[in-house]
């Protein structure tokens, strides 16, 4: 199984791989920063799960995901965000993805 994290924090980013990695040690763990490696990786390799935070710094996940989903609509993908404040996450955020996580 292949997974693509994306978060423009590579903290995040490490501390999710370390974690499937320990979780899932078969599976093949990729990352990027923002919107245009995702892209790339996207076409170059086969992600079948896609790990990516709602607000990257100069870009929107959810227009991202939308975007994704309609060039890969088998990709699992799954949303996450970082918030500082108990908020609402509208349920509407994107549509076919598994969870929203804050």
């Amino acid at each position: 199984m292949n997974i693509l994290i994306v978060d423009d924090h590579a903290v995040v980013r490490e501390g999710y791989k370390a974690l499937l990695n320990a979780m899932m040690p078969d599976c093949r763990i990729f990352d990027a920063e923002n919107g245009a490696q995702t892209h790339r990786l996207l076409a170059s390799s086969d992600i079948e799960i896609l790990i990516l935070d709602i607000n990257l710094s100069n870009e929107s996940g959810l227009v991202l995901a939308k975007i994704f989903l309609k060039r890969h609509p088998d990709l699992k993908t799954y949303l996450f965000q970082y918030v500082r404040r108990q908020r609402h996450i509208a349920p509407r955020y994107a549509n076919r993805c598994y969870g929203v996580h804050q």
